[in-house]
């Protein structure tokens, strides 16, 4: 069922028409009420588990610490020389520890295989023939990541324990023991908005296709499998234009590359179709002290249906309960009676779902803010 089906029905079920801009104060009321009660209903993640579509699972491998040969750190400078090292620009970004004092720097700057500059100066007594740690404990999360199932590497088969951020908090820096993760924190190093980049060249997605084509576009060295991509930045009211993002499957070439899912929308090309970056990062404890190949299972963040094309993320069968938790709010300042009625038949929906699919009695997982659904997610 369309977006457009599903307002219209919501509109005309308390008396009203839908206009032909979709840009009238019933009908952005009624847009939120839709993107509201959708997620809702996706979001019933009791006992740890997930709807099937909203489900995925993610690898990442871990980085074995480096620590051949010997530095030399000077008190007040930035910079630390290596004997013996052979030091790569792979290296930015990972943190560094000596063997004989507890403070952690980020590697900002690769110079040469002997040397690297880190991010504050030295606090320590200038000296050489140090013993050190070039390490990494934090890896970013799928871009789509909303909340996590259960963490597993091949030494955990209970999975690894959460932690809160706090409680690893108090363990850094000044606890760094390495061996095989047992547990982890989930934790954002930037803003879901600062969290996405223009991709470059016109970009065209194809109606009812899964297909999407280039013009001067770079899709194998800015994209890969299971980034999530969408056409246009703002959605412009009574159009189609195309906010909702979709993941890529597979990159044929620079040129031409496969979505996991059709795009519904009209056929047209943009250029300033986006790519959706990670925000998150998960750390891991203790610090990984080899390549170890994790599991993450999670939920997935649905983005807001906001194109009048747009299609819910979920069976056809359940798309009528999304225009039942719609009257909830709908209801609200016309008539008690009815909105107890559609607050009743939302939940039935719900127990419904629950039911079909084995989950917990009870809805588990903060549903995300929501976005106005005229500017897209």
């Amino acid at each position: 069922m369309l977006l457009r089906t599903i307002l219209t029905r919501v509109i005309e079920q308390i008396d009203n028409r839908v206009s032909s801009s979709f840009n009238t104060a019933i009908e952005i009321k009624a847009l939120e009420a839709i993107n509201r009660r959708y997620k809702e209903l996706n979001y019933l993640t009791g006992n740890r588990r997930g709807l099937p579509w909203m489900s995925k699972r993610y690898t990442f491998l871990t980085t074995a610490p480096y620590n051949t040969g010997t530095v030399t750190a000077t008190n007040a400078s930035r910079t630390i020389a290596g004997s013996g090292t052979t030091f790569t620009s792979a290296m930015v970004g990972r943190k560094f520890k000596l063997a004989s004092d507890q403070s952690i720097y980020i590697i900002t700057r690769f110079v040469s295989t002997t040397s690297i500059q880190i991010d504050r100066a030295f606090q320590g007594t200038t000296a050489g023939t140090l013993n050190y740690d070039i390490f990494e404990d934090q890896y970013d999360m799928p871009a789509d990541f909303h909340a996590d199932i259960i963490m597993s590497n091949p030494n955990s088969s209970g999975g690894l324990e959460k932690e809160g951020v706090w409680d690893l908090t108090n363990e850094f820096p000044n606890n760094s023991s390495f061996g095989t993760p047992q547990r982890y924190t989930i934790e954002s190093f930037k803003s879901r908005e600062g969290a996405v980049t223009t991709l470059t060249g016109t970009i065209t997605f194809n109606d009812a296709s899964r297909s999407v084509t280039g013009s001067g576009s770079s899709f194998t060295t800015e994209l890969v499998p299971g980034d999530m991509i969408r056409h246009v930045v703002t959605f412009v009211s009574g159009t189609e234009a195309g906010t909702l993002w979709r993941e890529v499957d597979s990159i044929a070439s620079d040129t031409a590359l496969t979505l996991k899912q059709a795009w519904n929308g009209t056929t047209g090309t943009s250029t300033t179709s986006q790519r959706q970056d990670g925000w998150l990062r998960v750390r891991l404890h203790p610090i990984p002290d080899d390549e170890i190949l994790h599991t993450l299972k999670y939920i997935r963040q649905l983005p807001d249906l906001a194109d009048m094309t747009n299609i819910p993320e979920m069976p056809d069968l359940y798309h009528p309960a999304i225009i039942d938790g719609a009257l909830i709010d709908m209801y609200a300042d016309q008539s008690d009676r009815q909105r107890v009625i559609a607050r009743a038949d939302f939940e039935r929906w719900k127990e419904q779902l629950r039911k079909d699919y084995s989950l917990g009695t009870q809805t588990v997982r903060l549903i995300p803010a929501l976005t106005n659904p005229r500017v897209g997610v």
